[in-house]
């Protein structure tokens, strides 16, 4: 596949994309989109602080060239996505936004391997313990 790294995504279109209503905090419209061929590995790539989903087209090509069928979404009140709250955001809240997008997107029983870029690193480490808090543990591939 021959990358565009001038062009959003190189091009790519997403095979899915949504929004997951979300509660917590005065609730928010998160918006999802996923790439890839779906017998692809499941990623689940939880971007940085104030990053939109079309910036990682480097990053969604390679994964799509890799194998990977690949869910992002972006972050409350960034891009497509709606926050209704004022107020501090904590990495508990965005992990729960994550686990949200997740579920709504790929199902409750859904496997992944899991990426974190930035603060969505911090972000994953929360989901990681969420998930094994409540016994989900076998959800996570890598």
């Amino acid at each position: 596949m021959p990358r565009f790294y001038g062009h959003p995504l190189g091009g790519l279109q997403p095979s899915k994309s949504g929004y997951v209503e979300v509660v917590d905090m005065g609730g928010a419209r998160l918006y999802w989109e996923e790439y890839g061929a779906a017998s692809g590995r499941p990623l689940f790539a939880i971007l940085g602080a104030t990053t939109k989903i079309p910036s990682m087209g480097h990053f969604v090509q390679v994964a799509v060239e890799r194998g990977y069928r690949v869910l992002l979404y972006e972050s409350r009140g960034i891009g497509r996505s709606s926050c209704n709250a004022v107020g501090r955001q904590t990495t508990t809240l965005l992990a729960a936004d994550a686990q949200a997008v997740l579920d709504g997107a790929w199902g409750t029983d859904s496997r992944f391997a899991l990426f974190g870029i930035s603060m969505g690193g911090m972000v994953a480490q929360e989901l990681l313990y969420r998930l094994v808090a409540a016994g989900q543990k076998s959800r996570i591939l890598a």
